[in-house]
């Protein structure tokens, strides 16, 4: 009984677009290929499009940039101030004749 390669990424908390830039893989033949020496079950040609086509696909979303953030002035940090004690002289014993 083989394990499902797709069960094995989730194990292993990867995706299968992290899998698929770790092993240079470049054409669903490579993921057959890569699963046979392994001894897994290969996850479907469907699956590795849908993971392609989210690595194609940018995924950066800009906030603008509003105004009122440039103008905000930051307080400046202030150490905290500690009162310096009085230092107590050391008591010593007396020497008893």
């Amino acid at each position: 009984m083989s394990i499902k390669l797709k069960y094995w990424l989730q194990r292993n908390r990867k995706s299968i677009k992290n899998f698929i830039e770790d092993e240079n893989i470049k054409s669903y033949e490579d993921v057959l290929t890569y699963c046979d020496r392994k001894g897994c079950d290969p996850i479907t040609e469907a699956e590795y499009t849908e993971a392609l086509d989210d690595k194609k696909a940018p995924a950066t979303k800009v906030k603008p940039v509003s105004e009122k953030n440039e103008n905000v002035v930051k307080p400046k940090r202030t150490k905290r101030s500690t009162k310096t004690q009085a230092k107590k002289k050391p008591r010593t014993r007396k020497a008893q004749d």
